[in-house]
């Protein structure tokens, strides 16, 4: 008898293949992030090609199939998720090798724009020649409007704005671009924020099936620091996230409470003890916050554990000077935890502020952010901190931007504000924050975001055409004055 070999099965559904470059989902930083939860919410919709990035990629130059696990995960018997690891994003000899094995349908940016230099430059051959469009998703933290990132925008078909400021910053700057430049194709532009998965960050029930395991942490946790109030930094120690100015918020909102209370408060911060970009927290607590309690995290841990921490905290505290999104705030309100925030970025976003008829207020050109408090009401489950200053930086990559300031009164007054209201009703105000973040009309949640991803990409993979000719013959031409730009004086 002749043994046959088992057959297997062939799925004969054939599904668009996205390029993704971006951080490498198997690690933590927040690109990575919501690269990874694109992937396994979009895998039955999309195969996915990771161009997949770290600095120094400890796999570099290797392939890696995640096709197994990815399908494990998902339940998605046909998930195809294959991995090119680079230390960087990659240059156009890499990408034309990607291309030239996988044959994806569309190429999918996420990160920083001044890191896909070689992708702009190489936009021409992409669209033209290799037939492929280029999705970006994109966020800006702050203006004035970016204009120098307008070869960026317009070098897309589909421009994916994680928060709405970002939504108005691609028009405009698009606009600009149009003055001097003859391309006829305008991008698309859609608002898809950041979501989170409600599979990993969710409010901690007797219902919950790790129930036992977080009440034994959470009970170890309190006994050990000898508190019933918590505070969450979960943010990395950077400047713009500005952990010193936590401790020091921390230490005044201390300052204000009787000697028997501030000693069952903590701080807990879950960031790098030492960061170059940032600061040595260790010698700030020592020298700003001696007498109160801090609990450092600064291990890596996994998102079981962070969910576990959400749930311990009362609130999320924030007082960074820029922040385009803040996927902590998103994956607090998802646990049903209160936010402490500046109103700046994408924050803003997460606090719905509203109008007098409660409209979830409008962000266009005449309020691109509402930093200077013209609208006041917002959900209950925020506590906003009004930016004090507004300070404008810049480098020669990025040559001005807007730093909100917030001062640490501002931030200790409002932790005061979130301890004066009572346990039910600050876990009531966090449910109405979840609730309001896993709706269709915020579409903060993971399961959102990739509908609307699916929706986007598959209209642009239907309806998008390369040019005819792989060649283009243009006219160059002085570019419009830019008005009073001023004068640089010389001493001749």
């Amino acid at each position: 008898m002749i043994q046959l070999p088992k057959l297997r099965k062939v799925n004969a559904r054939t599904k668009p293949k996205i390029l993704l470059i971006s951080d490498d989902i198997r690690f933590f930083s927040g690109v990575a992030t919501v690269a990874r939860e694109i992937i396994i919410g979009t895998v039955n919709d999309f195969d996915w090609v990771q161009l997949a990035a770290a600095l120094q990629h400890p796999d570099h130059s290797k392939r890696i199939d995640l096709s197994q696990d990815i399908a494990k995960e998902t339940g998605v018997d046909d998930a195809y998720v294959m991995q090119y690891c680079h230390t960087g994003y990659g240059n156009p000899n890499v990408i034309r090798e990607i291309v030239g094995i996988e044959k994806p349908d569309a190429i999918f940016l996420i990160t920083d724009p001044r890191f896909f230099g070689h992708v702009w430059e190489m936009e021409h051959e992409l669209r033209n020649k290799l037939k492929i469009p280029v999705v970006y998703l994109n966020i800006w933290d702050n203006l004035p409007y970016p204009y120098w990132n307008s070869v960026a925008y317009a070098s897309c078909d589909l421009l994916l704005a994680i928060n709405r400021q970002t939504e108005v910053i691609n028009k405009k700057v698009l606009d600009w671009h149009k003055l001097f430049s003859k391309n006829n194709r305008t991008p698309r532009i859609a608002y898809v924020p950041h979501g989170s998965s409600t599979k990993y960050f969710y409010p901690q029930t007797p219902a919950s099936p790790d129930w036992e395991s977080y009440s034994k942490f959470a009970s170890d946790f309190k006994q050990k620091y000898d508190a019933d109030f918590f505070i969450l930094f979960n943010s990395r120690n950077i400047r713009r996230k500005s952990p010193g100015d936590i401790i020091l918020a921390y230490a005044k909102f201390c300052d204000g409470l009787t000697p028997e209370q501030a000693k069952k408060v903590c701080l807990i911060m879950k960031t790098a003890l030492i960061d170059e970009n940032g600061t040595d927290l260790m010698a700030v607590k020592r020298a700003i916050c001696p007498k109160y309690k801090i609990a450092f995290v600064p291990d890596a841990v996994g998102t079981q554990q962070i969910n576990w921490l959400y749930n311990i905290s009362d609130c999320v505290f924030f007082m960074s000077s820029a922040e385009g999104f803040g996927l902590a705030a998103n994956e607090a309100l998802l646990c049903s935890r209160m936010l402490v925030a500046p109103v700046t970025g994408g924050l803003q976003d997460q606090m719905r502020f509203q109008d007098e008829t409660g409209t979830w207020i409008p962000v266009d050109e005449t309020l691109t952010t509402n930093q200077r408090g013209h609208y006041r009401e917002c959900g209950p489950w925020a506590v906003p901190i009004y930016p004090g200053a507004r300070v404008l930086n810049g480098s020669v990559a990025t040559p001005y931007i807007f730093d909100d300031y917030t001062d640490a009164e501002q931030g200790a007054e409002a932790l005061r504000k979130v301890y004066d209201i009572d346990l039910e009703t600050r876990r009531a105000y966090g449910e109405r924050g979840r609730r309001w973040a896993m709706s269709v009309e915020t579409g903060m949640s993971s399961t959102e975001m990739c509908k609307r991803v699916v929706s986007e990409v598959n209209n642009l993979i239907e309806h998008w055409t390369p040019n005819v000719r792989s060649w283009e013959l243009l006219k160059i031409e002085s570019r419009p004055p830019f008005g009073d730009t001023g004068i640089v004086w010389k001493n001749t």
